[in-house]
């Protein structure tokens, strides 16, 4: 058979189906035809949501007489559909779009909530059973019914309490979460958009309403049941869903807030996507529903431009320039905007010491409201703002956990020398991380002491303490008199102490324990220490030209300019681009400027800061 030509739709409201033909054998070939119809002309047919799963397209099945390859996920759904049902209706986007047309690709990309919307039922193939996949599914059923059943409230009411579950593998409800399905960026939508009592899940011969789902989820947040990736799973999917809600009300007459566009797009910077412009396409149609404008879908179009326009997007829906604490990552693309985000990078994850997870409400820009403007095609954004100062020392960044089996993790909080080992942990690596952290915060103290007289002095003290600590922690006890008693001690030891700082340095021999290990573990000081590994992991010390103690991220330069922006409660890193533009780096903790004591707005020096 030739292969499978898609024949060009005749309007822009036309989408294809599958009418697919019946079998004896479940395993039998798949046969069927591609018709087009008009979404005006309200078809019936299902909608299938399923990841590909990056599976190369190469298993044949027959369309129309002629050969159409489409994936082995494709066809075991496919085929378990046609078992359920006698010659069904179906839309599923790798066979009814053709693939090999960009144009077509974005016209039907942008008809895609209407497609989901419209079906009269949207199918969730979550992929062929396997015990473990029975067993999350009843339980979730038994959580959903629980009202009407005895039997099944018993056995639910052990799930959601995590009673008899002591470690992750007996978790019955986790294997579930782990399926592809929960991972991906397009299934997002597939779910969200139509009603809920239209959408099944399918998981082999396992068929459940969905909304049997979203109260099984509701009843282990309600619970706090703290095992598994449930939570991460369903996160977008439930506030989105939420939202809908949401704004259904605010139709009926209700106040409800507007949606956060850098929200929904933080949540989905851990789902995955093959081609990273649907990082952005994949939640078109559910921004549509909620009213909020973003990128038309245009495959053809540079990445770096796609994802600038979506950040002009979330700024102007948010009224907030506070995405750009978003802007810093690992892997951006090179070709990106300075400040716009990387939406295909996860970014720095939560537990990242150089997200911004501070508690305190800082204003270093004062009660000033953001002001921006974009110039030459939206690649320049143009902010108010002023510099500052500039970074004249910096020390080497602080790295934890570097060794593959330190007992250190970087998000480890101890108020003692209390660790929970991990499994086949050394203790000969764990010295090592401990010894190399202290050597590089006790050169930290020493660039604090070279960076001005009298650094000693209770105002200099104070400066460090609070910096180091980014002016906050967890338990928010910086200025209690355990944690000033711990900072002095820290302070006196690391004075003390003159490690040996030349590269060459051999490495400590096994058996040995190092003064600086000894020191941090049994000392008064090791309270501040440990607070202090874990604020400032993957961050470095700056002194500024007005010798201003900082933190910031491990990507700042010594010439970096420190400035602050109307509307921004925190500095922002700036590198010079020449013709006075500046690169967006990260943000940072600067100490004595964070509650607005910089920010004059009379003041002459407030000026357009040019990003590019």
């Amino acid at each position: 058979m030739a292969p499978y030509i898609h024949s060009p739709l005749c309007n822009p409201r036309s989408i294809r189906v599958i009418h697919l033909e019946d079998a004896d054998e479940e395993t039998a070939p798949l046969q069927c035809k591609l018709v087009e119809v008009s979404l005006d002309s309200q078809p019936v047919y299902k909608a299938l949501s399923y990841s590909w799963d990056a599976q190369i397209p190469s298993h044949p099945i027959e369309c129309g007489g002629d050969t159409l390859y489409i994936t082995a996920n494709c066809v075991s759904a496919l085929q378990k559909i046609r078992k359920i049902e006698s010659r069904p209706v179906i839309w599923i986007d790798s066979i009814c779009i053709d693939q090999k047309s960009e144009k077509e690709r974005d016209q039907q990309v942008a008809l895609m909530g209407d497609i989901y919307k419209q079906a009269s039922d949207v199918i969730v193939w979550l992929g062929k059973e396997d015990e473990s996949s029975r067993k999350a599914l009843q339980c979730i059923e038994d959580i959903a019914l629980m009202p009407i059943s005895e039997e099944r409230r018993a056995r639910a009411l052990k799930i959601v309490m995590g009673i008899d579950i002591k470690k992750e593998s007996d978790d019955p409800i986790g294997p579930l979460f782990t399926r592809s399905w929960f991972s991906r960026m397009w299934t997002i939508q597939e779910a969200t958009l139509p009603p809920g009592e239209r959408v099944w899940i399918l998981c082999g011969e396992v068929r459940l309403p969905w909304q049997y789902l979203t109260i099984a989820v509701g009843m282990l947040n309600a619970s706090q049941y703290r095992w598994g990736t449930w939570r991460s799973a369903m996160q977008l999917q439930t506030h989105l869903s939420d939202l809908v809600r949401e704004m259904k009300e605010r139709e009926s007459g209700s106040s409800v807030e507007r949606p956060s566009l850098v929200k929904i797009l933080e949540f989905a910077r851990g789902k995955a996507a093959t081609n990273p412009r649907d990082k952005v396409f994949a939640l078109f149609g559910i921004l549509q529903e909620l009213n909020i404008a973003s990128p038309s879908p245009a495959y053809g179009k540079p990445l770096g431009r796609i994802y600038a326009e979506t950040t002009v997007a979330c700024i102007n829906n948010d009224e907030s320039l506070k995405i750009l604490y978003y802007v810093p990552s690992d892997n951006r693309h090179l070709e990106l905007p300075s400040w716009a985000v990387d939406w295909s990078d996860r970014g720095w994850e939560k537990d990242d010491s150089r997200s911004l997870v501070t508690e305190k409400p800082f204003c270093a820009s004062g009660s000033s409201t953001p002001g921006w403007c974009f110039r030459e095609d939206a690649l320049h954004l143009v902010l108010r703002g002023k510099i500052v100062d500039l970074v004249e020392y910096l020390g080497q960044p602080l790295r934890v956990g570097v060794h593959d089996h330190s007992a250190i993790t970087p998000d480890l909080i101890w108020s003692s020398f209390r660790m929970e080992p991990r499994s086949q942990w050394s203790l000969q690596d764990t010295i090592q991380d401990m010894d190399s952290a202290f050597k590089i915060l006790k050169s930290w103290v020493d660039l604090a002491s070279r960076a001005g007289s009298e650094w000693v002095s209770d105002v200099r003290q104070t400066a460090l303490r609070a910096t180091l600590l980014e002016g906050h922690s967890s338990d928010q006890d910086e200025n209690s008199d355990d944690m000033v008693s711990s900072f002095l001690a820290w302070c006196e030891m690391m004075k003390t102490f003159n490690p040996k700082l030349a590269q060459g340095e051999e490495a400590i021999r096994p058996g040995t324990v190092p003064q600086s290990f000894t020191a941090v573990t049994s000392g008064l000081g090791s309270k501040y220490h440990y607070k202090v590994m874990r604020t400032c992991s993957k961050k470095s010390f700056i002194v500024t030209r007005n010798s201003i103690f900082g933190i910031a991220p491990d990507m700042v330069k010594v010439d970096d300019s420190i400035a602050l922006v109307a509307g921004l409660g925190m500095p922002v890193i700036l590198r010079p681009a020449g013709q006075d533009t500046y690169r967006l780096i990260c943000q940072a903790y600067v100490y004595g400027i964070m509650d607005g004591e910089a920010w004059k707005e009379s003041g002459c020096d407030i000026i357009d800061i040019v990003l590019t």
